[in-house]
């Protein structure tokens, strides 16, 4: 791009900054600055503008904060911001989250997708065969339940999980009912541990092939993810790994 080519319009009301701004923000929402591209420096562009630096310095900092470029102190300052693809409002750009962006094209919603076609048989979901599952003692259990006990199953529960049902399992697994926290399900579980124990660079060794929702979640939180052939299942390989990496933890599923 030419920068020495934009134009102020010399009749409008607006101040410089804001129609620098303007040409910028433009510029990038068409694809004309792409992401990686770097700008003039404030000095440079107020010269080839014939405008003062304040005039650029103002404008740029404003791009900054609306997270559409981005200054490196040495290196300069550059495009950070691209078009959104799936049609989101430009005024979003730079304010959604990182991890966010990370889950914007999640392989788990074509898996879900694809299991639902009836001409496909697919194990990559983890769904359970509900051909077989018990319907009829589901439904019963239910209105049962609804019967016996309606505040509890229509009310606001508390967050470790129905104390009855953490006692029954406590006592099957030999523990104490304080010691078990009821999920919704495996990936909110696998969330709950990786909000407490992962900080953005720390290892996780995980298998390989591994289930992609957990690849997703360590992903987010900015983990560094280092395979482990599960295939193979080589011990002396994972000890390796173990003190190659210094893992903050490791995600097994021995049953894959």
């Amino acid at each position: 791009m030419d920068f020495s080519k934009l134009t102020f319009r010399a009749a409008s009301t607006r101040p410089l900054y804001s129609q620098l701004l303007e040409m910028f923000e433009t510029a990038i929402e068409s694809g004309s600055l792409t992401v990686g591209t770097r700008l003039p420096s404030e000095r440079a562009l107020a010269g080839q503008l014939r405008i003062s630096r304040t005039t650029v310095m103002s404008a740029y900092r404003e791009l900054e904060a609306r997270g559409l470029i981005h200054s490196h102190v040495g290196r300069g300052t550059f495009v950070c911001a691209s078009p959104e693809p799936t049609g989101a409002p430009f005024a979003w750009r730079g304010k959604v989250a990182k991890a966010a962006g990370l889950n914007g094209d999640s392989p788990l919603r074509y898996i879900v997708r694809d299991s639902k076609n009836p001409g496909v048989l697919s194990f990559a979901s983890g769904s359970p065969a509900i051909d077989i599952f018990p319907v009829k003692s589901w439904q019963r259990l239910i209105e049962q339940a609804f019967k016996e006990c309606p505040e509890e199953v229509l009310g606001h529960g508390p967050t470790p999980g129905l104390p009855i049902l953490r006692q029954a399992l406590a006592t099957r697994y030999d523990s104490k009912p304080e010691r078990v926290l009821i999920v919704a399900g495996s990936q909110q579980g696998i969330d709950l541990i990786s909000r407490c124990l992962l900080d953005p660079g720390d290892a996780v060794i995980i298998d390989r092939p591994c289930y992609v929702g957990a690849i997703q979640i360590f992903r987010a939180a900015g983990a560094h993810l280092i395979g482990w052939d599960i295939m193979r299942a080589d011990m002396a390989e994972l000890e390796e790994l173990i003190l190659r990496y210094r893992p903050k933890l490791i995600f097994t599923n021995p049953t894959f």
